[in-house]
């Protein structure tokens, strides 16, 4: 499994480390059979258990049980989105990921900010024409 540094993550790197973490856990469970044929309700009170798990791993300040149950946790909830999901409950994940998402969030930022200065622009005009229209000298 690879260790992402300890100190600054890029969403990528966390994601990937605690998917591998993810990944472990339920091919544990493969024993159990798949999820995608569980109700929701059981999903929602599997992962109501693993919240207390977690809970009693934060308790005994285990490192490692902590990560073990965050992974156990974060199964069940993807697990239930899942399954909402082929009920036709969600979107997809953004086209691209969260590197595409950054890359059109500036460029909205940026066209953003365009369509500002136009505005700016044009209320400046109207002040000039406003001005003139009104017979009073331009400024």
């Amino acid at each position: 499994m690879t260790t992402p540094e300890r100190t600054a993550n890029t969403e990528a790197e966390l994601v990937q480390w605690f998917g591998e973490h993810m990944l472990v856990k339920l091919r544990e469970n493969t024993h159990k059979g798949h999820w995608s044929t569980l109700r929701p309700q059981v999903l929602l009170d599997g992962l109501r258990v693993e919240v207390g798990e977690l809970a009693d791993a934060v308790s005994i300040e285990s490192p490692e049980a902590i990560v073990r149950e965050c992974a156990d946790v974060a199964n069940f909830a993807a697990m239930l989105a899942a399954v909402m999901y082929s009920q036709g409950a969600a979107l997809p994940a953004y086209p691209g990921g969260v590197d595409a998402m950054r890359a059109d969030v500036l460029r909205l930022e940026k066209e953003c900010e365009r369509w500002t200065a136009r505005v700016k622009e044009l209320e400046e005009r109207l002040r000039i024409i406003s001005t003139v229209a009104n017979g009073s000298a331009v400024r």
